[in-house]
């Protein structure tokens, strides 16, 4: 063999190597993959969740092999994932990185939102009393609703009331709704349950906070508010709304139907009056 063929025999063999080396040593499909948690199974709804934050570092493990899904997450926690969403979404991750650490170790946090505006009144008095204690569902979504508006783009139909837990002027209602109008979450069921008061937990924030920071994963859902039929003494019928069902009682409908035949007597005593007196005695006892 000549010197000539030297070079290019060397350049075989290596290409050769890195070849076979390729087939020797397995590759993950996906090199920045998340550590492998032994209590996140691929068959856990929360599955996707749990990686896509975990690839983040919007949150991590509470070990090198476990996640936790199912423990509840504390105020503190809460506030903590506010303010690194917030800088994630603002391009302020080396704003909040490069603040000094503090003691208690959330207070970084705390400054990092009040700085921008991120606490509510109701907030506020949850840092002084429950700090440590688990944040409920409903809490939560308050408190993320400070989020930039790029955040909440909707593309659900949600009626006002519709959904079953979350009735028309409950607490932190408007936060809920548009969570839902925006496929951040859609509820527990089909019917679109919330469970507005049960503290959340790991894995439920983990899936909420994918979604806000990747709009692609958001849910569908559309809830109308259902209507409950009422019936005139005429045998006329109407459909209305939980919220409208009280008035349309008062002015002597009725959730089930009248008897078919009519009966003055029965009409009459079944009609609410109003107003039911007179002030007149003769009057008033002619109506009793």
């Amino acid at each position: 063999m000549t010197k000539s063929h030297l070079p290019r025999l060397t350049a075989f063999l290596l290409s050769l190597l890195l070849m076979l080396t390729a087939v020797m040593t397995p590759l993950s499909a996906d090199d920045t993959a998340a550590p492998i948690f032994a209590d996140v199974k691929e068959s856990d709804w929360f599955y996707s969740g749990v990686y896509g934050i975990v690839k983040t570092g919007l949150m991590i493990g509470t070990s090198d092999t476990t996640f936790s899904p199912t423990a509840y997450i504390t105020t503190a926690e809460c506030i903590t994932l506010l303010a690194r969403v917030h800088a994630h979404l603002t391009d302020s991750t080396a704003v909040l990185a490069g603040a000094p650490d503090t003691n208690p170790w959330y207070q970084k946090y705390i400054n990092y939102c009040s700085v921008h505006s991120l606490l509510g009144a109701d907030i506020q008095m949850m840092i002084t009393d429950f700090i440590s204690m688990p944040m409920s569902r409903a809490q939560l979504l308050g408190l993320f609703s400070a989020l930039p508006d790029q955040v909440w783009t909707e593309i659900n139909t949600v009626d006002a009331g519709a959904i079953p837990d979350v009735p028309v002027g409950a607490a932190y209602e408007s936060a809920i709704y548009r969570a839902y109008r925006c496929g951040i979450t859609v509820g527990i069921d089909a019917n679109g349950t919330f469970n507005p008061d049960q503290p959340i937990s790991r894995a439920e924030v983990a899936a909420l906070i994918t979604r806000i920071v990747d709009p692609t994963v958001r849910q569908s859902i559309t809830l109308t508010t259902p209507k409950i039929k009422l019936y005139a003494a005429d045998g006329t019928t109407v459909a209305v709304t939980r919220e409208e069902k009280d008035a349309y009682i008062a002015l002597g409908w009725r959730d089930t139907a009248y008897p078919a035949k009519f009966d003055a007597e029965y009409v009459l005593n079944e009609m609410p009056l109003t107003p039911t007196k007179t002030g007149y005695t003769t009057l008033d006892n002619m109506i009793d």
